[in-house]
């Protein structure tokens, strides 16, 4: 896939402004050693969830998502 595809995908598949409130709710919390981990996680799980199916979290060693396209 190239960028200028992988550019529209994300446009088009991702409810941005679900996943930006996600990110905003959670702010500056979860940022002790510990949390910073679950943060990350709850971010990338959140991506998955707010692109309609199109974005897997697979979180694999070498990458976190898998892309449907």
């Amino acid at each position: 896939m190239d960028s200028d595809t992988l550019s529209i995908l994300l446009k088009d598949s991702v409810d941005w402004d679900k996943y930006f409130t996600i990110v905003e709710a959670i702010g500056a919390t979860l940022n002790d050693r510990k949390g910073r981990f679950d943060k990350s996680d709850i971010f990338e799980k959140s991506l998955e969830e707010c692109s309609q199916g199109d974005i897997t979290w697979v979180d694999e060693i070498g990458w976190d998502h898998e892309i449907e396209y």
